[in-house]
């Protein structure tokens, strides 16, 4: 039994996902965030949610390699047959939040860019350009991913690992737990 719904404008029931950028332990973390209509009614004992969670999951992922690509602004290569383009290069806007990442290139496409695992940056000679996914994100107008990374190149190669035959998928969930409002 729920208590009266709530009349503010900004605690509509539902649910929200939120997750971060994977860290350089490797360790990254996802927050669902359950919202109700009002509080549980006094002496509830028992919390019950039910509904259907997406997933999207995929069949395996592939590796794709652009050899030489220039940093440059308006830079347009493929992934496969996944068109980007390098939409900005240069000082990242971002650097207070990971000091050590003073650069940044931002990636753009028409095409949703979920399929795309994570990028690997390499120099000249071969040697790894440490580099993390920072912003992601788009819709109807298209879509970006940025990667901050530790120094500046005029040329990379890029190994991209993307998933392949990537589908949504509806899971039923249902949970029931006890909660400790006891009296209130």
């Amino acid at each position: 039994m729920a208590a009266p719904a709530s009349q503010d404008p900004f605690n509509k029931p539902g649910f929200s996902i939120q997750s971060s950028a994977t860290d350089t332990d490797g360790v990254s973390s996802v927050i669902f965030d359950l919202k109700a209509s009002g509080q549980p009614a006094p002496g509830a004992t028992r919390l019950n949610i039910t509904g259907t969670l997406s997933a999207q999951i995929a069949a395996g992922t592939k590796q794709f390699t652009v050899d030489n690509l220039e940093m440059k602004t308006n830079i347009a290569f493929n992934l496969g047959d996944l068109p980007l383009t390098i939409s900005n290069v240069g000082t990242n806007r971002n650097a207070w939040k990971a000091k050590d990442y003073k650069y940044s290139v931002t990636f753009s496409s028409g095409h949703d860019l979920a399929t795309i695992s994570g990028l690997e940056f390499y120099d000249a000679q071969g040697n790894k350009i440490d580099a993390n996914k920072s912003m992601w994100g788009g819709g109807f107008l298209g879509y970006m991913m940025q990667y901050d990374i530790k120094q500046t190149v005029d040329r990379v190669k890029i190994v991209a690992t993307c998933w392949q035959d990537l589908k949504t998928v509806a899971v039923p969930i249902a949970i029931q737990t006890g909660i400790g409002l006891g009296n209130r």
